[in-house]
């Protein structure tokens, strides 16, 4: 006797379960009947693993429509890459350089190394959770005021200003950091559709 209400609080415990699963399910449909909606975390891993999965060799330049460069680098501190620019710039996301990583894990790391290089040649002059801005390092014939913004798997790095060290010009582009702060995400986005069709 003991052995059958065993099997049967069993059965009634795996029953259970089940309709809790089902449920599960069911509320996280749309009144539709449709799938889940999709979360913001599911929408970033549609562009994991792109550099990974980019057929280009280490140091490979592809020219891409519109004027666009895209190169995959290797750096022992930032780890692989691609790095994407364009010289004809003309607006919007043509105004911007981009370092696009597998992960936003790199990415952010690929960030702080930025940070932490920039202090230490330079100067940074103000600095929030996603971006800061100050003097970029590496750089020898300019002085160039930058503001470096990390937004998923992509660094995003505005020149607001340039100096030549040999002709003494000035440019000023400081119009591109209100952009970019309003728009990152679909900077970002409009970036990782680029890769996605190469």
């Amino acid at each position: 006797m003991k052995r059958v209400l065993v099997l049967i609080c069993i059965l009634a415990a795996v029953a259970a379960i089940s309709a809790a699963a089902a449920l599960i399910l069911l509320n996280g449909r749309r009144d539709t009947g449709t799938t889940p909606e999709i979360t913001t975390a599911e929408t970033l891993d549609k562009f994991s693993n792109c550099v990974s999965k980019c057929s280009m060799d280490i140091n490979e330049k592809k020219y891409i429509e519109r004027g666009w460069t895209m190169i995959k680098r290797q750096d022992k501190t930032k780890g692989t890459y691609l790095e994407i620019y364009t010289n004809q710039q003309n607006g919007n996301i043509s105004e911007y350089s981009y370092e696009v990583y597998d992960t936003a894990e790199q990415a952010r790391a690929a960030y702080e190394e930025w940070y932490r290089t920039t202090k230490a040649e330079r100067y940074v002059n103000s600095e929030d959770a996603d971006w800061f801005k100050g003097e970029m390092p590496y750089v020898d014939d300019a002085t160039i005021h930058a503001l470096f913004y990390v937004e998923g798997n992509v660094v995003i790095i505005a020149e607001l200003s340039v100096y030549s060290e040999w002709d003494g010009s000035r440019h000023d582009y400081s119009y591109r950091e209100k952009y970019l702060l309003d728009h990152a995400s679909e900077i970002r986005e409009a970036v990782m559709d680029m890769v996605m069709e190469i």
